[in-house]
């Protein structure tokens, strides 16, 4: 009896070392992945759209059209070259379709879009210009609630995203009658206004065909602690609604699940969510939790969630107090919205 005592105790011993172990590598794993996405986070161009007006019945080289005013900030773009882009969709949420490759992206959808090349890092447009004829939305005659967002980009990445504005127009070719627009940030009017020279050359370049993170809606994630919290483990979401996403993952020695709740209509925003974890199976089970998280996602792959999950059960190999009823869920890692 005293030897299987030792036996024992030997044994739990050598399984308490590996944990340490095992304990000590993540976190030295942990710190070593803080500190590259800390420098990455600190060195990456970041953009942020503040107001988007439009005027329209603008005439440019005898053209009629609308003039999409972008007011936007920037951040570590010095004498980087960067797009300003729209893009437009139907009522339906349907793309415009490009007839003549005059004003669209490479893939055929209608757009307007412009370079620039901030000679400081760090600025604001007040004023950013994007003109587009009515001629080129090639609509057949008749009312539409046309539909656009503006992107950032930093070369071909996106880094900034509006949300959707709206116009109205009642179109007979060759000339339009009626129009108006409707934004979260605007009031209708409708007004005629010859261009006063702040206008940017809008034909398809190479630079800005890049998807709109909103209509990206699967991401996979990888890092320390994902997969429902296993020393590496990956994540993949899918939105199911315009913010909500929901979330399956595995890792060495664990699986995850998750309801995600985004602040923005897009894969590439912050959410808040409700995440189930389970850390080990079998006579490895260490423990598994139900709790809430915040992730915050940087416009470029860098990831970081914080939470904290009740303990629903417990393993094994749980070396902690047995009345402890909550643990802190943490993670840290990459994302690539696909």
């Amino acid at each position: 009896m005293e030897m299987y005592s030792k036996f024992k105790s030997g044994a739990h011993s050598k399984s308490e070392t590996s944990q340490k172990r095992l304990a000590n590598m993540g976190s030295v794993a942990l710190l070593c992945l803080i500190l590259l996405c800390g420098k990455y986070a600190y060195s990456q161009t970041t953009a942020s759209i503040e107001n988007i007006w439009q005027t329209h019945n603008v005439v440019n080289n005898d053209e009629q059209g609308m003039n999409i005013h972008v007011k936007f900030s920037f951040t570590g773009m010095l004498n980087k070259t960067g797009w300003c882009a729209a893009y437009f969709y139907n009522e339906t949420g349907g793309v415009l379709i490009d007839k003549n490759q005059s004003y669209g992206t490479a893939d055929g959808q209608v757009s307007t879009g412009s370079q620039f090349t901030p000679n400081i890092a760090d600025g604001i447009y007040s004023d950013f210009v994007l003109f587009i004829p009515y001629s080129e939305l090639h609509l057949p005659d008749g009312q539409h609630n046309i539909r656009f967002f503006v992107t950032i980009f930093d070369n071909t990445m996106s880094i900034a995203n509006s949300d959707f504005h709206e116009f109205q127009i009642n179109w007979t070719q060759p000339t339009n009658t009626l129009f108006s627009q409707n934004s979260s940030q605007q009031t209708l009017y409708n007004r005629t206004q010859q261009n006063s020279g702040v206008f940017f050359e809008s034909r398809q370049q190479a630079g800005y065909n890049a998807k709109h993170e909103s209509e990206k809606h699967t991401s996979i994630n990888v890092g320390v602690l994902m997969g429902g919290g296993s020393l590496i483990g990956a994540d993949l979401e899918f939105l199911v609604m315009k913010r909500l996403g929901l979330q399956l993952g595995a890792g060495i020695t664990s699986m995850g699940l998750g309801i995600n709740y985004h602040f923005e209509p897009y894969i590439n925003s912050q959410f808040v969510s409700v995440q189930y974890w389970h850390q080990g199976f079998g006579n490895n089970h260490y423990a598994s939790y139900l709790g809430p998280v915040y992730t915050y996602r940087a416009q470029k792959i860098f990831q970081i969630s914080l939470g904290f999950g009740t303990v629903l059960s417990r393993g094994p190999l749980w070396n902690m107090d047995k009345d402890t009823p909550v643990a802190l869920l943490y993670s840290i890692g990459l994302f690539f919205p696909l």
